[in-house]
């Protein structure tokens, strides 16, 4: 894709917007964080909302909770608008995302086990995830979680060097124990 993509920090209106009109039609409602949530995320410091841009129009987003004692971001939540996707626009959006965060040692990310899946289009649906995560520079890791019910396969990509698979685990326990009340952390994350 030859287009000059620029990417920026979205301020609040755009991150509402985004969420009212965006983000409701491409997460399932139960893995949407509440704007609340989200807001109170970034007040604290470490939570970025990032937009893809193509001259003015906003082509994609994405979300990062960060780890902020090693540096680590985690995906919450990335898409390409939905009347623009299937044009390569995914894969030239998420270079210059991952462009955007070189200082940081590196992101990582939930890809749904597609083992789990419970029907053989979703199964495929997820192995095409993981596929453009892999295309993108992302690596599977051996790490597999269980949070909120839900199986996920750790996929990571070191953006510093450093080595990033180690440090998953840590990163994961380190920001869900900071956000959640003790009974329903320990009810809802589980490594595998």
């Amino acid at each position: 894709m030859n287009v000059r993509l620029t990417v920026r920090l979205l301020n609040k209106e755009e991150r509402k917007n985004t969420y009212q009109y965006c983000m409701k039609n491409d997460f399932p409602k139960n893995e949407l964080r509440p704007l609340h949530m989200i807001e109170a995320l970034i007040d604290k410091g470490n939570y970025y909302t990032y937009g893809v841009f193509h001259e003015n129009q906003m082509i994609a987003y994405a979300y990062f909770w960060e780890e902020k004692e090693k540096k680590i971001l985690l995906f919450d939540y990335f898409a390409v608008l939905s009347e623009l996707r299937n044009q390569g626009y995914g894969t030239a959006a998420m270079k210059v995302i991952l462009d955007a965060c070189k200082e940081k040692t590196g992101v990582i990310l939930e890809a749904e086990n597609p083992d789990r899946a419970e029907t053989d289009r979703e199964k495929e649906i997820r192995l095409r995830r993981i596929r453009f995560y892999e295309k993108c520079g992302l690596c599977m890791s051996n790490v597999r979680i269980l949070l909120f019910g839900v199986e996920y396969s750790m996929m990571y990509r070191n953006l510093s060097g450093t080595e990033l698979e180690k440090e998953i685990v840590l990163v994961m326990q380190s920001l869900y124990k900071k956000t959640l009340p003790k009974p329903i952390y320990e009810k809802m994350l589980k490594i595998l």
